[in-house]
């Protein structure tokens, strides 16, 4: 897979099917999309390209108001990486922006050599979202672009959509988030000094901030498995992670800590990634450090016989 930069004075030579979208979570929707865009590309021998923004494009339009997102862009090129595609073209979103839906659209033509697309039935596009699917038909139809209308996939009568999983992470949902996105979800960030109480109590956590914005579960504790990414490892270790404010003493910023089983290295400065399996418990307020610790043996206790029952 090829990850080229959009600039103004670029042109593509070969002939490009692209996904259109901001593909946040790239979800079960999104997949069934870019399978279609590789199938069309492959029938045509054309080669399968992703656009993806550089910013969420709700965030550039609402800055005041920043939508908490499923994937960053890094995350989107990671799991673009294992789906087979040809080309991933990056572009700001705020270089855009200002281009009529005429205007993107010659864009995709004239610089990224656009033979078709393939994009979900909400789809808007151009300055203001001022382009819809009906628009977009008669550009494609003008121009003699291949296009393809991909109808919103369902799990039962739920829409696969970024908003549903955001929802249900939001209310600690995990299995019900994980299933519509065909993958668990995660988190990755940077580990970061803490208190250390965690280490005092027996329990060494990895600290993280929530520095891209992700959508963040409710407060409690999760059943999580976590990755040493940035030491090129793809081992996951089984975790706990605890999402919220540390009331037990008396502090109200909100944390995101995860407890690594059988994992004793220094990872300060390192990048993990969490993933979360399955929601615990809620937060509560312990009344002394020995309840706290009872509480977190009989965390990993569920955590262990979550995985002796095949719970997943």
């Amino acid at each position: 897979m090829k990850i080229i930069k959009v600039s103004e004075d670029m042109i593509v030579k070969d002939n490009i099917v692209f996904g259109l979208g901001n593909f946040d979570g790239i979800h079960r929707g999104h997949r069934f999309l870019i399978e279609r865009v590789k199938e069309i590309s492959t029938n045509y021998k054309y080669k399968s390209g992703i656009l993806l923004f550089t910013q969420h494009t709700k965030d550039i339009l609402n800055p005041n108001n920043p939508t908490p997102k499923l994937t960053s862009t890094n995350d989107k090129i990671d799991i673009l990486s294992k789906l087979n595609i040809d080309y991933v073209f990056l572009i700001n979103f705020r270089t855009i922006s200002n281009l009529l839906p005429s205007e993107f659209i010659t864009l995709l033509i004239n610089q990224l050599n656009c033979k078709g697309i393939v994009v979900g039935n909400d789809y808007r596009f151009g300055k203001k979202a001022a382009g819809d699917i009906n628009l977009l038909k008669e550009l494609c139809y003008e121009n003699k672009i291949i296009l393809n209308i991909i109808d919103t996939i369902k799990d039962k009568n739920i829409n696969i959509k970024s908003t549903n999983i955001r929802k249900y992470i939001n209310e600690g949902m995990i299995i019900e988030a994980n299933k519509l996105l065909g993958r668990n979800y995660f988190i990755t960030g940077n580990v970061i000094h803490g208190e250390k109480r965690g280490r005092e109590l027996g329990f060494p956590t990895a600290n993280m901030i929530n520095d891209y914005n992700y959508v963040l579960p409710r407060e409690g504790v999760y059943y999580t498995k976590t990755t040493i990414i940035s030491k090129n490892s793809e081992k996951k270790y089984d975790s706990l992670s605890f999402i919220g404010n540390n009331i037990t003493f008396n502090e109200f910023d909100k944390k995101i800590e995860t407890f690594i089983f059988d994992f004793s290295h220094n990872i300060y400065g390192e990048i993990i990634r969490v993933e979360f399996i399955d929601f615990i418990r809620q937060n509560f307020k312990f009344n002394s450090k020995l309840e706290l610790i009872n509480q977190m043996n009989k965390d990993v206790e569920f955590v262990k016989n979550y995985n002796k029952n095949l719970h997943f």
